[in-house]
């Protein structure tokens, strides 16, 4: 079945998912009708309901930019893990989380977090059965026992809060059933050895009282890429995952929902290619230590003596193919989480109260990884970080006036706690400073309060009104030291705490916002439904876990987003026809953005500051197209123009000659930067054949999607754009393919699917390093043509 609800309304439409109950992500139920038949008898494209609004209807009827994908899609896409989804919905950018494969960064409409560091928010929240994940290492899983995916896209600012000034990702995995044993148990080989088994069974225990639902998954599969020093494999993966879920319905008004969560990853480290050095080395400080040793002989073997200045570089160790690497550590990351709920229902009759708990815990270290691409030990860093989180939260859903207003009143609170750091090596034969350990100590807490609602104006008309005000506390305990001192400084000018001080700054920080969301929905038709919305989003502000200084490690506000957005959604031609499309526009202020800052000893370093103000418009097209009842097209567009109106950093010193921009009055402009990871446009297409014999039913499907290029780290564009090439992902394409035949009633099915066919070579990260001294720029590689068999029995 083919459950696909093409949410181009997008952002808009996302706001409106918090229209009016607690929107999908706090647990709404999606039912898919199977294929319909029209009047003639010929097949219509399939219907998609959602509670969304607390109470049971089709998506196409609801003014949320929402594109779902059920089990079913899932397994007809070869979506396996949570980064597949980039390419099921236009405008939505799913990549590697910095240095730490074990995570994921997400980014709807050019809002984006690079980094994964807890002292950061993500500017798209992640819900996993309506409980709110705040940190993304664990989220590249392979997707176990899932019912729905739900992306929504803009600002929800009102019924998901906080951290969404993007958009939302709602994860609902299967729920435990009174309908009898079933289940299915799967398994899947394919090339670089990979291994795959799952199984899923729900047992119900007393009759429409007690349920159980049990899942679990192992995967691995050998590396993807050489490191050619070693003779070693990287990207190596080994994971498992175990889901357990009780229902109890002690009477008919509460229903009761507990669920364990485990997540295990141990993987063989991402692959860092050099992909282009400058001559060695760049560094004004790094010359001054070499001029006086003479030569490199030390660093490199095969360096001529005596060293000049300018006329050395490791540029003969760019990489020999995007996928091969001479490194000089292998590096083994590592991930853990937990995760426990409960969610109560009770009626209340006129009202459905519900309470939401949960605590998550997360683990994750990367090892010591090579951050240089070659054999010598340049720069090569260790992060690490454990978090503890408690949510509960408490909704009210009603309806007044004989169903023609629809209300949500609710209350949140979350608190984190838990430490991040690192341990950093840099070239320990020239530099003295090493090693340069950081660790963070932190505490959050956030609560807020709700309350929106829905109102039928006329039969055609209606309007949703929501606000919601919340307040953030954090602090940070940090600590740094190089070669063991204290290299923390207070005070301004910043003067360096003394050996005999303890080495430690505190900080804290409480910030509030109060967000809304106004829209008005207009049905034209029955098939035919235009809306226009304008919400406001902010993400928390923080601290900078890596500076040296007050500038450096000092706080910055949150960031604001208020948008607009016009969209429709349609169906044509007796429903085998869908359309939906939207408009938007995003004001977006006080922007967290890293920026160059004298570091106090000569150099540079990066910090977080509210930095600049953006405007981003564009549009969204999704359409769904049976040709024939056994021919169904998809097809989407994504269009992102992010500009930035105001944009400056402290000037570095020495001022690059190669900058675009002058100097002035100690700071230089970079508005004319593009955003990170923010792709221009994006594309998708997909074909689904179905064929039903005598002995089952054969499905053939191909996707192909597009993204245009995407940049990096963008201050190169600004200081040093001959290497602009360096950071700049250009655009490119994937193709994937799957074969399935279902025999008959039996419940055994058999496939065969190939991912990137192409072989397609693209990055996933890119760095440079030559801004921050080091003189190169990096990157990691993304996943090359995979390939396998699957098969599968439901029961």
């Amino acid at each position: 079945m083919r459950t696909i609800l093409f949410g181009c309304v997008s952002v808009s439409a996302l706001a409106f998912s918090s229209l009016s109950a607690p929107a999908f992500a706090q647990g709404s139920d999606v039912d898919t009708v199977a294929p319909q038949q029209t009047e003639d008898g010929t097949r219509s494209l399939n219907t998609v309901f959602v509670t969304a609004r607390r109470r049971e209807e089709s998506a196409q009827d609801v003014p949320i930019s929402i594109t779902v994908l059920s089990e079913d899609d899932l397994l007809e896409q070869s979506v396996f893990n949570v980064k597949d989804l980039q390419s099921t919905a236009p405008n939505v950018y799913i990549g590697q989380g910095g240095a730490s494969p074990g995570a994921l960064a997400f980014g709807i409409r050019g809002q984006f977090q690079n980094d994964v560091l807890t002292t950061l928010d993500p500017s798209v929240g992640v819900y996993v059965d309506g409980v709110y994940w705040a940190r993304s290492h664990g989220l590249n899983a392979n997707l176990l026992d899932i019912s729905r995916i739900e992306v929504l896209k803009g600002p929800q600012g009102t019924l998901f809060g906080r951290n969404t000034t993007g958009g939302a990702i709602s994860i609902t995995t299967g729920d435990p059933s009174y309908d009898g044993i079933s289940g299915h148990a799967q398994a899947r080989l394919g090339n670089y050895n990979e291994r795959d088994v799952e199984f899923v069974g729900n047992f119900p225990l007393v009759n429409d009282t007690v349920a159980l639902r049990l899942a679990g998954a192992f995967s691995k599969h050998d590396g993807y890429y050489d490191n050619t020093n070693f003779n070693t494999e990287l990207g190596e993966e080994n994971t498992s995952s175990f889901r357990a879920k009780l229902r109890v319905d002690p009477t008919d008004k509460l229903s009761v929902l507990l669920s364990y969560e485990y997540f295990d990853l141990d993987q063989a480290g991402a692959l860092s290619n050099l992909e282009f050095a400058l001559p060695f080395p760049a560094a004004p400080e790094i010359i001054a230590a070499l001029s006086t040793g003479g030569c490199l002989q030390g660093f490199d073997p095969t360096c001529p003596a005596p060293f000049v200045p300018g006329s050395q570089t490791f540029g003969q160790y760019t990489n020999d193919g995007l996928y091969n690497s001479a490194l000089n550590a292998d590096d083994n990351q590592t991930v853990n989480t937990e995760t426990i709920s409960a969610t109560m229902t009770y009626d209340l009759g006129f009202a459905d109260l519900k309470y939401i708990g949960a605590y998550r815990s997360m683990e994750s270290d990367t090892g010591r990884f090579d951050y240089d691409g070659t054999p010598f030990t340049i720069l090569h860093p260790q992060q690490f970080a454990a978090t503890d989180q408690r949510t509960h939260e408490l909704q009210l859903n009603g309806q007044l006036s004989d169903g023609r207003v629809d209300y949500t009143l609710g209350a949140f609170y979350f608190e984190e706690e838990g430490v991040d750091g690192n341990d950093t090596t840099a070239l320990p034969l020239l530099n003295p400073s090493n090693p340069t350990q950081t660790l963070g100590e932190l505490e959050g807490e956030s609560w807020a309060v709700f309350a929106q609602s829905s109102v039928k104006l006329t039969d055609a008309l209606s309007a949703t009104v929501g606000i919601r005000y919340s307040e953030d506390t954090k602090s940070l305990d940090l600590k740094s030291r190089s070669a063991g001192v204290c290299s923390l400084s207070v005070g301004e000018p910043p003067v360096r705490l003394s050996p005999t001080d303890d080495c430690i700054v505190s900080q804290s920080r409480t910030d509030d916002a109060v967000n809304y969301l106004l829209s008005l929905e207009y049905n034209w038709t029955s098939d035919f439904m235009t809306y226009v919305k304008t919400s406001k989003g902010y993400r928390a502000g923080g601290f900078n876990l890596r500076g040296t200084t007050p500038f450096t490690y000092g706080g910055f506000a949150p960031e604001e987003v208020i948008d607009y957005e016009l969209g429709l959604k349609s169906q044509m031609f007796n429903n085998r026809f869908r359309l939906n499309a939207a408009a938007f526009y995003s004001d977006y202020t006080d922007i967290q953005r890293s920026v160059l800052v004298p570091n106090g000893v000569g150099g540079v370093a990066t910090t977080t500051i509210n930095a600049a103000a953006a405007e981003i418009y564009g549009m969204e097209i999704e359409a769904t197209a049976l040709i024939t009842d056994e021919l169904e097209i998809n097809a989407s567009v994504g269009i992102t123009e992010a500009e930035y109106t105001e944009f400056t950093s402290q000037c570095p010193t020495p001022y690059p000659t190669t900058a675009v921009v002058p100097c002035v009055n100690g700071t230089f402009d970079r508005s004319a930067e593009k955003f990170e990871r923010t792709p221009p446009f994006t594309a998708g297409v997909g074909i689904t054949y179905s064929k039903q014999f005598s002995s089952g039913l054969l499905t053939l499907h191909s996707d192909y999607y597009y993204q245009d290029d995407i940049y990096d780290v963008g201050v190169t564009q600004t200081l040093t754009p001959d290497y602009v090439q360096y950071i700049r992902q250009e655009g490119y394409g994937l193709l994937n393919a799957r074969v399935q035949y279902k025999f008959g009633d039996s419940g055994f099915s058999i496939a065969a699917y190939g991912k990137n066919l192409t072989d397609e070579e693209y990055t996933v990260f890119q760095l440079d390093l030559a801004s921050a001294g080091l003189g190169y720029f990096m990157n990691n590689p993304g996943a090359p043509k995979t390939y396998g068999v699957e098969g599968r029995w439901e029961f």
